[in-house]
């Protein structure tokens, strides 16, 4: 990870001086030709939608139970359609540390394997 820092250094992505408020100030700190960019945007807002939900109760970086089904109901078109004993599940797999929380990383394993989900039923429907 430190050699991907290292690299985004290098390409003119260094953070300016003063510390970001917000995920959304930090990502207008990243080079502007970055951010026009379609998939550094989609990482851009995978990141603000994260932090959008995480917080509200207790620690700022992780989601616990209640922000992830709401982050899950809002922000998925799925997710109205789950039952609260399908998201209980959810939580259970996501969290891989079992500390009753989903952090950063947990959350993005969980976005790679719905993208592949998603991928999956694309490529049927061309068929």
């Amino acid at each position: 990870m430190l050699r991907l820092h290292e690299m985004m250094h290098g390409w003119g992505w260094a953070r300016e001086a003063a510390p970001a408020k917000t995920p959304g100030a930090l990502l207008l700190q990243i080079h502007p030709a970055a951010m026009a960019c379609t998939l550094d945007q989609a990482i851009g807002a995978l990141i603000c939608v994260f932090h959008k939900y995480s917080g509200k109760e207790g620690d700022k970086n992780t989601l616990n139970k209640k922000e992830l089904k709401e982050l899950i109901q809002k922000e998925l078109a799925l997710g109205p359609k789950l039952k609260e004993a399908e998201i209980a599940g959810l939580m259970a797999d996501l969290d891989r540390n079992k500390d009753q929380e989903v952090n950063f990383q947990e959350y993005v394993t969980f976005l790679a394997a719905l993208a592949m989900v998603y991928h999956d039923e694309l490529v049927k429907c061309k068929q």
